[in-house]
């Protein structure tokens, strides 16, 4: 059983004025500036001394919170046509502005769709021609000078810029030993890269470990990559061994073959909207905040045991979510996960339950929190698959405008974005 976290925070007094009398002198009241207000409302929450530090070793109790309460819920029927096919990437891997949508799936499609999920263009540039992917690793977005940022890791090793239309604008190379396992659009300029060392550095199979010593040389896994020139620029962090969320077991068949086996869980290392980048490495102790190119400390993490993990997948103005997971001992063996919430409101830590007022089945904080995705700041985005929405319809656990959406719904459409705008 997982143990949750303890947070330290300091509070500031909160001095409490009143009024003598039912009215206020005229002039005392047009007094009450702009600053007064803003003054007023900082009031209303806890002040926080930066990093938050956390324990993990201890327990905090479950909280149930509906996202309706807390938060302006709206729903996306991501439009269904023959051209345009879903997949879990689709899910999991979108980005999103104020007013479109951008996905992909596993056969290279992008899609570009408006923000009521029907679609505006698609195209598909995968093949083995110059100006094309190989393979569609992720992609970054930045939706102002309208590019979209294709990573192939499957023979390329590039970076392909595109325009929304489609149109190839150019390639950059991405250096070795540089292994890119997730990127963002950060500001004008520069995308935001977290790596692993190179696939050649990845598999020693005179080990039964998953990346032999490679693994444990010092790395510096983050960079900033210019959007012109395609110059890396590393962030200055270093970890001493590279961790990943999951156990491979190489089992030997005989002296040439050998099968493979994963087992695991796994959390993208840089989240947050574009103004507010979060930083979660499972070799460090320390979470960072990475705003308008300053690296602060936000969360520490204390009394971790081996082989546990912390990363932080979410975080608003008034919630944090972060992970704390551990490997079982052996390769398919159990392994814990648990999602834990910080109030940044009140300075409480719980083990949340989130709840959407339109279903009686509990919405999970790994879902909601998934960090995969790079959404506007305040906001998360969970996806509803037909097939899920059709066995929750028939089986009468669904309401409201959900049930109204899932009453028309086949199980091979395409999945229903669940948009959770946060209040502050």
């Amino acid at each position: 059983m997982k143990r949750p976290v303890s947070l330290f925070c300091l509070t500031a007094a909160i001095v409490a004025v009143t009024a003598c009398g039912n009215r206020r002198p005229q002039a005392q009241t047009e007094a009450q500036t702009e600053e007064n207000v803003a003054a007023v409302a900082e009031e209303a929450y806890v002040k926080t001394e930066y990093p938050i530090e956390v324990d993990v070793s201890r327990k905090y109790d479950k909280k149930k919170i509906v996202l309706q309460d807390v938060a302006e819920v709206t729903y996306i029927p991501l439009e269904t046509r023959k051209d345009v096919l879903m997949d879990n990437r689709s899910e999991k891997m979108l980005s999103m502005s104020d007013n479109m949508i951008v996905n992909f799936n596993g056969e290279g499609d992008i899609f570009l769709m408006g923000r009521d999920g029907r679609l505006v263009s698609t195209f598909n540039r995968l093949g083995r021609g110059p100006n094309e992917y190989s393979h569609l690793s992720f992609l970054a977005v930045d939706f102002d000078r309208e590019e979209i940022y294709v990573y192939s890791d499957v023979r390329d090793y590039k970076i392909f810029v595109y325009s929304f239309a489609g149109e190839h604008k150019r390639t950059m190379n991405v250096p070795v030993p540089v292994w890119m396992r997730n990127m963002k659009n950060y500001d004008k300029e520069n995308l935001l890269v977290g790596t692993r060392l190179s696939p050649d550095a990845m598999v020693d199979r005179t080990n039964d470990n998953y990346a032999g010593e490679a693994y444990k040389k010092p790395h510096t896994p983050y960079y900033l990559v210019s959007k012109q020139t395609g110059k890396f620029t590393p962030l200055p962090i270093k970890v001493s061994e590279l961790r990943e969320g999951m156990r491979t077991q190489v089992i030997p068949i005989d002296k040439y073959n050998s099968q493979w086996g994963i087992s695991g869980y796994g959390a993208f290392p840089i989240t947050g909207s574009e103004d507010d980048v979060i930083l979660s490495d499972y070799a460090c102790d320390t979470i960072y905040s990475f705003s308008k190119g300053k690296l602060s400390p936000f969360v520490v993490s204390k009394g971790r045991e081996e082989n546990e993990d912390v990363a932080l997948v979410f975080r608003t103005t008034r919630w944090s979510v972060l992970f704390v997971g551990k490997l079982g001992e052996e390769l398919r063996s159990r392994h814990t996960m648990e999602y834990l919430g910080i109030d940044h409101k009140t300075g409480e830590i719980f083990e949340p339950e989130f709840l959407n007022s339109d279903c009686t089945e509990s919405v999970s904080a790994g879902i909601l929190s998934d960090n995969s995705k790079a959404l506007p700041a305040e906001t998360a985005v969970m996806a509803y698959s037909a097939l899920q929405l059709v066995d929750l319809r028939d089986a009468g656990k669904l309401k409201g405008r959900l049930a109204e959406i899932a009453a028309g719904l086949k199980e091979e459409d395409n999945p229903v974005l669940m948009l959770v705008k946060f209040k502050k």
